[in-house]
């Protein structure tokens, strides 16, 4: 009898890891999601400054205002799509259509 309990605790006690585990890596992904967001919304702003400068020195500005509007801008799009799918899967309560909406999530990604 005494076998059978420490079985059950063991057998509690492994699956209560494996769901810490669950959390860490979910936790992970979605703290990556922030950092490369954050990283890819400084790199616009980097590019607009660059941008504003060359306009006010009346050059050429148009290969920065391409790479922003055909590579950094969809990415950013994307990556806040997956983070708010990863969110979403954490916290179903959450209204994800509202929100796909106020960030305009939806018309990016099926344009993308």
């Amino acid at each position: 009898m005494e076998l059978l309990v420490a079985l059950v605790a063991l057998a509690i006690t492994l699956w209560q890891l494996k769901l810490q585990r669950d959390e860490i890596r979910a936790n992970s992904q979605i703290n990556s999601l922030i950092h490369v967001a954050r990283l890819l919304s400084e790199k616009i702003e980097h590019h607009e400054r660059i941008i504003d400068s060359l306009k006010s020195k009346k050059t050429d500005w148009t290969g920065h205002a391409h790479r922003v509007n055909r590579e950094l801008r969809p990415m950013l799009s994307q990556v806040n799509a997956k983070l708010l799918d990863s969110i979403e899967a954490k916290l179903p309560a959450l209204d994800s259509a509202t929100l796909r909406q106020a960030l305009k999530l939806n018309d990016e990604q099926n344009a993308a």
